[in-house]
């Protein structure tokens, strides 16, 4: 097996962000190949006997940590001649240059192929001038005192920063992603990169949205399910003591007193939004998140059952950032494989007598290029077809200007 570089060089990029580069392994032998990318593993058994807080320390210094380099697939098999594309993924977590040599393994084999991984990790930094704040004396009950500070950012790239505390769409979007379903062993998560100053992703909001909604129908009909079961015991209770005359008035009394109050009680109905309200408090963020577990393994069973793994907001982020089309129309066009035969030649040397024959061999449709245009300069309310007649009258325009230059000299 052999690597399509031995070096692999990842531009700047700031901490929480990741690159991506694709490499290529060839097997150019007769015999398949089984290749896998070696691993440190850490031993994770500790002595009962040891104490408490110190077996807690140490298991939390054996959780895996994040890779600075990672390698995605890690193993697979080749066959004869075959090649196959492996993604390198470089996401630094401090401002420091990065150097690490990653090993793949060949199974059978003594070889193994090294490559060298390189990247430059920014970290974001802001300056404040003062560095420390110090108010003068004041009384209790006071109008209170201000003071400015000068926040500077001496990176080439911009920063957002914002107050932990009180920053409400912060604290909203923080409860959103510790729900999000796609975290690997590491607790990261890809996501499309966000300038500062935007939002979630659109994909993720009105994943959440949907869940608001279903949450709230299913307490209207849970309330109104309620309601008449209710008014049915209620029902059931005054025929039954209407069999004794003497407690036939007081348990009609009571019936109606309590239908009555049954008819007054407000059916509940809460708005819903596409952003969560920056000054919504946390018990309906809760409220709303409750389900999201369960919506989520739903969504993956019914993912497994027709064999699609992309049906989630965070899949559906990355595509779109991509530009990837994931759906069904562009999952079918992209699995519809065949061939596209052009034949052009000098006029009368056999191009349509050719392209028939060729149709009728292969079962396929036989069409003219140029009808083909001149139906799409026709179309005016196609995007294409406006283009393809702006081209063509630029073209004319050209053509015309050239023969009035040529006419003139």
């Amino acid at each position: 097996m052999t690597l399509s570089c031995e070096k692999v060089e990842f531009a700047a990029i700031q901490s929480g962000q990741c690159l991506v580069e694709t490499i290529q392994l060839s097997n150019h032998l007769q015999v398949p190949c089984e290749w896998f990318v070696h691993t440190v593993k850490v031993s994770g058994k500790l002595d009962k006997h040891m104490p408490k807080y110190l077996r807690r320390k140490i298991r939390a210094e054996l959780k895996p940590k994040t890779r600075i380099f990672e390698i995605q697939p890690t193993s697979g098999v080749l066959d004869p001649g075959e090649r196959s594309n492996v993604q390198v993924k470089f996401m630094p977590k401090e401002e420091k240059f990065y150097s690490q040599n990653l090993v793949f393994q060949i199974a059978q084999n003594a070889q193994k192929l090294t490559l060298m991984a390189q990247g430059q990790g920014l970290e974001p930094r802001l300056e404040f001038s003062p560095s420390v704040l110090e108010l003068g004396p004041l009384l209790p009950f006071a109008h209170g005192d201000e003071a400015e500070v000068i926040v500077k950012n001496p990176c080439n790239f911009p920063i957002e920063f914002y107050s932990l505390e009180f920053d409400q769409q912060y604290l909203t979007e923080e409860k959103i992603l510790r729900k999000l379903k796609g975290y690997d062993s590491y607790n990261t998560i890809l996501l499309p990169p966000r300038n500062p100053g935007e939002k979630l992703p659109p994909e993720v909001y009105e994943y959440f949205k949907e869940i608001k909604r279903s949450r709230e129908e299913q307490m209207k009909a849970k309330f109104l399910e309620n309601l008449t079961q209710d008014n049915e015991d209620e029902d059931f209770t005054t025929s039954d003591q209407g069999t004794s005359v003497s407690t036939k008035r007081t348990s009609l009394s009571q019936g109606i007193s309590a239908t009555s109050n049954l008819e007054h009680i407000p059916v509940p109905f809460v708005e819903s939004k596409t952003y969560p309200d920056d000054d919504e408090d946390e018990e309906s963020v809760e409220k709303l998140m409750f389900q999201t577990d369960k919506i989520q393994s739903l969504d993956s069973q019914s993912a497994e059952e027709v064999g699609e793994v992309e049906n989630n907001p965070v899949s559906r982020a990355i595509a779109r950032h991509l530009g990837i089309d994931i759906s069904a129309e562009g999952r079918l066009a992209k699995n519809q494989k065949g061939i596209a035969i052009i034949i052009h030649g000098t006029p009368l040397s056999g191009k349509s007598a050719t392209a028939v024959s060729l149709a009728k061999y292969y079962s396929a449709a036989c069409l003219n290029i140029d009808s083909i245009v001149l139906e799409a300069i026709s179309d005016s309310n196609n995007v294409s077809g406006i283009r393809a007649r702006e081209l063509c009258i630029r073209a004319a325009i050209e053509q015309s200007m050239r023969e009035g230059e040529e006419s003139g000299k």
